[in-house]
């Protein structure tokens, strides 16, 4: 988890993970502030203490999370 998290500040990582509904999605995301600052307004309570981690969604322009038990691979 403390690498994905380190590829998402870093620039966009690649990951595979676990929907709620069993379905495996794959992703192309950023936490990175220079990538995702103007789809940004708060800074909202932190995703730490539900074990999640919220990321930009370079595919789909979103905020999207991921629990952290779900991860499938990090490439």
């Amino acid at each position: 988890i403390e690498s994905l998290k380190n590829k998402l500040r870093s620039g966009v990582a690649h990951f595979i993970f676990i929907k709620k509904k069993g379905e495996v999605r794959e992703a192309y995301g950023t936490t990175n502030a220079s990538v995702a600052a103007k789809y940004t307004n708060g800074n909202g309570c932190s995703r730490e203490c539900f074990k999640t981690t919220a990321y930009f969604d370079i595919e789909k322009g979103e905020w999207r999370s991921f629990r952290w038990e779900s991860i499938v691979k990090v490439f």
